[in-house]
């Protein structure tokens, strides 16, 4: 059962984070209730430092995670990053094919920042955070130099690939299957757990599949004046490009007039279909997981919703948060909640329920068709008086098997032995060959024929 101060069994879990964007590492760490000491934050955008300091209280700040120097940092418990989209661009030609080429880029370089942060601080985990074509970027080869890099940091500090100081796993989550937010985007999740800090009693795991809730339950009430019918007469959305997204919907089989859809209509701007306006920046947070309630805006709402889009997903770090604090020991088994498996929880049980009962049809409708095929072989194996080739009457007879069988009564009479044949008078003019006697045997066992007096005795 989970407790509900989690705070109040753990010491505080000592935090950094670089590209922090919004902090959302931090804003789940709240979510969750986990005490915490937020050690430091870095980006280079002067929005995001405003956006930072005025919802959080980070111990240091930097513009730069490579120009510091990371032995100087604070020690850290769990440190969390994520990196430029562009730093894995599949479409720059300058980047295509060459797998070290991403971190000749600037932008592709903060990995080697995130490195020597694990490098030198060893905290006893670590979350990345990396764009979906990561993957396939340069065939492969970059996202394997990436595990590779991370593999060679060793428990003696040296680059010794046999002795890396980290357990590694990645996995590919959308937060509509996985953040249990009406939100499709993909990302990669790159977690590192420190070898001396795992617990066998507890085992990392991803988190789960979740339904995805509809996105009305996320906007704001309706207000007067919203509806599908003002889509033409509002003129400040790009009509095609709304035309085009629901044209695409529509082809896959998506009722895109019978349900909530939240279609890009331009960077950072988001059209709602059944509303006819625009995505408020309130509703983008809640999309993303983040609690719009508390939070302080200081920027305006066209960069406010630029940083949203572009943060780490809130619900699914707190979702990895939840299995990997127990994992590394910073917060005891069994304390901390999943509030989006939570939430999720009567959509599961009643898809579960339809899934047994699908399956219970499924067993009945076999069982059906089971029955109707023994009876309908049953019936072609009854005896007939008759058959159809020659309508003679068959025999009942018994196999060695002891089954019951016909037999037809020709073939009956193919069995019985013949009857002795009848003796013709024969024309007594007509001459008789006389055949010679068969030879007979003595009892001295040799053959002797009779000779005619002999055969004239026998007569």
């Amino acid at each position: 059962m989970a407790a509900s101060s989690p705070s109040a069994m753990q010491q505080a879990v000592r935090v950094g984070t670089d590209c922090s964007g919004m902090e959302t590492a931090v804003a789940a760490l709240r979510a969750l209730k986990v005490e915490h000491e937020h050690q430091w934050s870095c980006d280079w955008d002067e929005e995001a430092k405003k956006t930072i300091c005025a919802n959080f209280a980070p111990k240091a700040w930097f513009d730069n995670c490579l120009s510091r120097r990371d032995l100087e940092l604070p020690d850290v418990d769990l440190y969390i990053s994520g990196f430029p989209r562009l730093a894995f661009s599949d479409t720059e030609e300058e980047l295509q094919g060459d797998p070290a080429g991403i971190f000749r880029d600037r932008r592709g370089r903060v990995f080697f920042g995130c490195c020597g942060v694990i490098e030198k601080k060893r905290p006893k985990a670590f979350i990345l955070e990396l764009v979906k074509s990561a993957i396939a970027h340069a065939g492969g080869q970059t996202m394997l130099a990436c595990m590779g890099l991370l593999r060679s940091i060793g428990d003696d500090g040296s680059r010794a690939w046999a002795c890396g100081a980290y357990d590694l796993s990645w996995q590919l989550l959308d937060e509509c299957r996985h953040g249990g937010v009406p939100f499709r985007r993909q990302r990669v999740y790159l977690v590192g757990i420190r070898k001396d800090a795992a617990r066998n009693q507890v085992q990392f795991s991803w988190p789960g599949a979740l339904p995805c809730p509809q996105s009305e339950q996320f906007l704001d009430p309706v207000r007067q004046g919203e509806g599908i019918m003002t889509l033409l007469q509002q003129l400040n959305a790009p009509i095609s490009t709304v035309r085009d997204a629901l044209s695409e919907l529509a082809a896959t089989g998506v009722e895109v007039f019978e349900q909530a859809l939240i279609v890009k209509c331009a960077p950072s701007e988001w059209w709602v279909t059944h509303r006819g306006r625009h995505l408020r920046e309130d509703e983008m947070m809640r999309l993303r997981g983040m609690d719009d309630k508390s939070f302080v805006q200081v920027i305006s709402n066209e960069e406010l919703a630029e940083q949203v889009e572009n943060a780490i997903s809130q619900s699914i770090l707190e979702r990895i948060l939840v299995r990997l604090l127990p994992a590394v020991g910073l917060v005891p088994p069994d304390c901390l909640r999943d509030r989006w498996e939570a939430a999720a929880a009567p959509a599961i049980a009643a898809a579960a329920a339809a899934a047994a009962a699908a399956e219970e049809l499924r067993k009945a409708a076999a069982a059906a068709r089971y029955a109707a095929a023994a009876a309908a072989a049953a019936s072609a194996e009854e005896p007939s008086l008759q058959t159809a080739s020659d309508g003679v009457e068959e025999a009942p007879i018994l196999t060695a098997a002891g089954t019951r069988k016909r037999k037809k009564a020709s073939e009956e009479a193919a069995e019985r032995p013949a009857p002795a044949p009848t003796v013709q008078p024969q024309d007594t003019t007509a001459s008789v060959e006389v055949e010679e006697a068969p030879p007979v045997l003595p009892a001295t066992g040799k053959l002797k024929r009779k000779g005619p007096a002999q055969r004239l005795l026998d007569s």
